[in-house]
């Protein structure tokens, strides 16, 4: 992990020119606390992700940083005000296995309580964090009925739609990596869901599948020409999948997501 802090350098020169100050940084995780290192085989080659948020309320931002093979680690922010940089390591709340094999990490309040939650992407199944406050969490896929898969996921979106109070999950996946052939021409199908209301509260029911994937780098909801209709562009790796173009399409509350569109956007 490395983390680096600006620094003003001012450009010398005899001329009677003006030089704007220029920016440079200098590297402080080691002496901040933060010893961690994102590794392992091709599986991890994409993913590293970490996730910034304020998990204790105290208005400093924390550190949840994806380990690949090596286990995820929460840091929590205890930098003095106008001091030097410190950082905490805390307990997730995952267990040995869940905290391994953890590819990124998104903050999103998905209950609406005011308490940042976490979502998880993993090469294995993705996790819902929900955020007790006090950077402690609570994993609530059982709670949610969520099904995290076991998917290299690589990308995740998140978009709350009219009268509902929870959000629609996007989740983008890389290689299937137990399809013949994998990984060439074998990217995974993307996730979709859609909370619905029950009488004990929300529960997330079967994926809705993006059929077919082309191995997402990023997933992204977007009201890309403000008319207040969503769409859903997907950017996709073509190494594996020769041809794969960003696909993007409309995202149609009241209508099953279906395919989505691959139109002349350019190979990415």
């Amino acid at each position: 992990m490395s983390l680096f802090t600006p620094a003003l350098a001012t450009a010398q020169d005899e001329a009677p020119v003006s030089f704007a100050p220029v920016p440079s940084f200098a590297e402080e995780a080691q002496a901040a606390g933060l010893d961690h290192s994102y590794d392992g085989a091709w599986e991890f080659f994409v993913g590293g992700g970490a996730a910034i948020l304020d998990c204790n309320g105290d208005r400093r931002p924390d550190l949840f940083l994806a380990g690949g093979k090596n286990p995820a680690q929460l840091y929590r922010n205890i930098s003095p005000t106008g001091g030097a940089l410190a950082f905490q390591p805390v307990d997730t709340g995952l267990t040995a296995k869940q905290a391994t094999r953890v590819l990124g990490a998104y903050p999103l309040d998905f209950d609406n309580d005011d308490v940042l939650d976490l979502v998880i992407l993993r090469l294995g199944e993705n996790l819902l964090l929900k955020g007790k406050g006090d950077c402690t969490f609570d994993v609530a896929n059982r709670t949610l009925g969520f099904d995290g898969g076991r998917e290299w996921t690589t990308a995740f979106s998140a978009t709350f739609e009219p009268d509902l109070d929870y959000p629609t999950l996007a989740f983008g996946n890389y290689v299937d990596r137990s399809a013949p052939g994998s990984p060439w021409g074998t990217c995974h199908d993307n996730f979709l869901f859609r909370p619905e209301k029950t009488d004990s509260g929300v529960t997330y029911p079967e994926a809705s599948r993006l059929s077919p994937g082309y191995c997402a780098l990023s997933i992204l909801f977007t009201d890309w020409n403000r008319s207040g209709e969503a769409a859903l562009r997907v950017s996709n790796d073509r190494h594996y999948y020769r041809g794969a173009r960003s696909s993007f399409g409309p995202f149609r509350p009241d209508a099953h997501p279906g395919p989505i569109a691959s139109p002349t956007a350019g190979n990415i």
